[in-house]
């Protein structure tokens, strides 16, 4: 009889669709997350891209001097654009070529939230950034950086989102600095 029974039992079909999916569905919403994951992770790094671009083509677009205040203002227009949770930063760098010494320098450089501006020795690991010029041509630098957190914990490490874009000034020969402005 207990025999016949576990045979039956085991021959039986009936509830199979429930156990297939209290198996299978951990994994399917683990895939959920993790594709969400992912896709907010490419999200965020694509509009922190735009932001940055956005950032070079108002700078390359100044005919006045910038100063410490307008430096910090496009900071504020980066973290508006990328909708940033953490606080971000940027740095720019008005860089030309020194046909004496033969290397690229910087007139100046100012970045935000107390981070250091890009001195001439620094400026030397980020020459592959900056295309060959002519001596007396200069070009922004436009660096930022912003904080990644994953949104749900897959897997994905945090970090930081860096990108770096280079112009050059449209409307005059070079983005003059002021201080005091």
């Amino acid at each position: 009889m207990m025999l016949a029974w576990l045979r039956n039992f085991h021959r039986s079909q009936r509830g199979v669709i429930s156990v297939e999916a209290i198996m299978i569905l951990p994994i399917l919403i683990w895939a959920f997350f993790g594709s969400f994951t992912i896709f907010e992770a490419f999200r965020q790094r694509s509009i922190s891209l735009k932001a940055t671009y956005t950032i070079a083509d108002m700078l390359s677009r100044q005919i006045d001097a910038v100063g410490p205040d307008a430096i910090d203002g496009l900071n504020d227009v980066f973290e508006y654009l990328t909708f940033a949770r953490d606080p971000s930063w940027i740095r720019v760098t008005s860089v030309y070529w020194d046909k004496n010494q033969n290397r690229f320098r910087q007139k100046w450089s100012r970045a935000t939230h107390d981070h250091d501006g890009l001195t001439d020795t620094t400026l030397q690991d980020m020459v592959d950034y900056v295309p060959a010029m002519a001596s007396g041509d200069t070009v922004l630098l436009v660096e930022s950086y912003m904080p990644f957190r994953p949104v749900f914990d897959m897997g994905l490490a945090s970090g930081v989102t860096r990108h770096v874009i280079v112009t050059r000034p449209r409307f005059a020969s070079q983005v003059i600095y002021d201080p005091s402005s």
